[in-house]
């Protein structure tokens, strides 16, 4: 006769909290590959010497992202973790001290397009797969905690 004793231990919630905020992580990590995109797509537009007065630049072609003209909408494009209730998102764009950010991505009236964040969102779509695949649960504070409760060393290996 063999005799088998088995415990079991739910160590679900420490998963679910491991995957929780390694998703934040790649979230953030999403938000900045797109703002990065967003950036660079604006080039310098230079500026118009007038006389005495230097005027603004050269307008992009649309539907080119907009011209650089003071560096305000690029420097306002920052990316902010958001949670809702169980979920979480990530918002990247400009903030309202470029007001006129939305103008040149929608286009409004006489005004063209030039979509400067739905083509970093585009690009960053191609990368998900890259940016999640880099995943690893056991650097997570739960992660670490769920190997020291031996979640992993009962099938000899680490966390994934």
């Amino acid at each position: 006769m063999i005799r088998m004793h088995v415990k079991t231990v739910n160590n679900m919630p420490l998963v679910n909290a491991a995957v929780k905020e390694m998703t934040a992580h790649q979230l953030k990590m999403v938000g900045i590959f797109i703002q990065r995109e967003a950036k660079v797509s604006m080039k310098a537009g230079g500026r118009i010497q007038v006389g005495k007065k230097s005027m603004m630049g050269i307008p992009s072609t649309p539907p080119d992202p907009p011209h650089v003209q003071t560096g305000n909408l690029r420097a306002s494009i920052n990316v902010a973790l958001e949670k809702r209730g169980r979920g979480q998102s990530i918002v990247v764009g400009p903030t309202y001290q470029a007001w006129y950010g939305h103008i040149h991505e929608l286009g409004v009236g006489l005004y063209p397009i030039r979509a400067f964040m739905i083509p970093a969102l585009v690009k960053a779509i191609a990368a998900l797969p890259g940016i999640f695949k880099k995943v690893d649960l056991s650097m997570t504070t739960a992660g670490k905690a769920a190997n020291m409760k031996g979640l992993y060393k009962s099938y000899g290996r680490t966390a994934p």
